[in-house]
């Protein structure tokens, strides 16, 4: 399995389809999306029930379901001009009619989760994931939320969703990988579906994607968002490898008329974990990283010949001025990209697992890098942890694990004011249990986007009792989408 802190598990698969603009261009400033206002509908990608607001799903992958022990499950809280709705929500796992078998013990269903419109009736869908590689579920979204989940005819781990070839139906890259027990890659297998994809799990065409050779490729995360601004999306995979100096790898292949193809090798900013975004407004989406080991996110940014060269890069650090914290403060566990000021740029949320808060070491704080015209620098960075005011909660230690505040972040707006707002959670929250092997319910925290940036003014914080699911040792939070 892959060594990254999500206890073996990879990251979430995060949809971020961007439309193309003439002035796309590393460095020339573009056309800015609406500043924030009531009334900012979500796109039909983030919104499972159609009524203009994203929706939050969350894994639950390590839950108990129906006695089977690690079956999984995934929470779908619904958004409104209020925000999210705890009480407003859907629970489906593989007891839920349409699923195949029922709950399996070790699938560990919903590690990895992806969204988007496959079948082009206006309603985002679900593609759930699982760990082993024990097959893939699609829900389908509708005006009552999601419902009718169908098993796809293949196997999968997890998947990436965007419109590969502009024809204007979304195609979903299927990953599957069969784990190896010694953390070691073990291979994946990669077959791209282009759309429209009907909800018989049909495919108009398949065919596979070329991955490097040079070493045993495990994917553990893959984006979609347009790169070079021609109108398609591009796909950005990050996968642990047998060589290699740092263990992942990132590649890019752009969309064409064709299909997928494989970017120029290495060109992109390497790291344990990748987002796509427009963090300096040209209209290109900018390839972000998160490098846990070397403690840095790399901006790699868009242009219509793809990732500018590595000279036009950024990189920030701890040591970053304006960044907040201790130069010596753990920095780069996970990214998501998102427009959190409403001004038409993307905004970067980073997560920290391993920040030490006072005395308690692993607690985890999150972090949140302004975007803007020219490039992404340290000024204006937010920090939070569990003992910021207003947070719900405290930094704690529960016997050898710290919380980890900041394991996965997600940016979306869920109350449509067009400021997009922060999910962060905690997986291994152990809600007071001291046993490690049969805790880590997780916990899932929302702060507010402003025009300022984000504020802990009214944040949210669930679990799985709050919405009555399955809570001992769920690790609720290990994905969200």
């Amino acid at each position: 399995m892959s060594g990254r802190v999500r206890s073996a598990l990879a990251a979430l698969v995060t949809v971020g389809v961007l439309a193309a603009l003439s002035s796309c261009g590393a460095g020339s400033p573009g056309k800015a999306k609406p500043s924030g206002a009531a009334g900012h509908m979500a796109s039909v990608g983030a919104d499972f029930n159609g009524d203009g607001y994203a929706d939050l799903a969350v894994g639950a992958p390590y839950a108990t379901v129906d006695g089977r022990n690690e079956a999984g499950y995934v929470a779908v809280m619904y958004g409104s001009a209020h925000g999210l709705s705890t009480a407003h929500r859907t629970i489906i796992n593989r007891a839920t009619p349409g699923t195949y078998g029922g709950p399996k013990i070790v699938s560990m269903f919903g590690a990895e989760l992806a969204k988007g419109d496959l079948d082009g009736d206006g309603y985002a869908d679900l593609v759930v994931g699982t760990m082993p590689n024990t097959g893939m579920v699609v829900a389908w979204g509708g005006r009552q939320g999601l419902s009718s989940p169908t098993e796809l005819p293949h196997p999968g781990t997890l998947s990436a969703v965007g419109d590969f070839n502009g024809d204007g139906h979304l195609d979903l890259v299927l990953f599957a990988t069969a784990h190896s027990l010694d953390d070691g890659p073990s291979g994946t297998t990669e077959t791209v579906w282009y759309g429209p994809i009907s909800r018989a799990a049909k495919p108009s065409v398949t065919s596979t994607l070329t991955t490097p050779s040079d070493s045993v490729y495990q994917v553990d995360k893959a984006v979609s968002g347009d790169v070079n601004g021609d109108g398609r999306a591009d796909l950005a995979v990050v996968a642990g490898t047998s060589s290699g100096t740092t263990g992942f790898r990132t590649d890019l292949y752009l969309g064409s008329a064709a299909g997928l193809r494989r970017a120029p090798d290495r060109h992109v900013p390497q790291g344990n974990d990748v987002a796509l975004g427009d963090v300096n407004g040209d209209g290109c989406a900018d390839v972000v990283t998160a490098g846990a080991k070397k403690q840095q996110v790399v901006i790699g940014y868009g242009s219509k010949d793809g990732v500018a060269p590595a000279s036009r890069w950024t990189t920030i650090t701890r040591d970053t001025p304006g960044i907040p914290g201790r130069a010596t403060d753990d920095f780069a566990s996970d990214v998501a990209v998102g427009d959190v000021t409403g001004d038409g740029v993307d905004d970067i949320a980073v997560g920290a697992t391993r920040k030490r808060v006072g005395k308690v070491a692993n607690s985890g704080a999150v972090l949140l890098l302004r975007g803007r015209h020219g490039g992404v620098t340290g000024s204006d960075a937010q920090e939070f942890t569990q003992d910021t005011p207003g947070v719900p909660g405290s930094a704690a230690r529960h016997d050898y694990f710290g919380d980890y505040f900041g394991e996965t972040v997600q940016l979306l707006d869920v109350n449509g004011n067009g400021h997009a707002d922060l999910a962060v959670s905690a997986s291994k929250n152990l809600a007071g249990d001291p046993s490690p092997r049969n805790s880590g319910e997780g916990t899932v925290w929302l702060l507010r986007g402003r025009p300022t940036g984000l504020t802990s003014d009214a944040a949210l914080a669930f679990g799985p009792r709050t919405i009555g699911a399955p809570s001992s040792g769920a690790h609720f939070g290990l994905s969200l989408g």
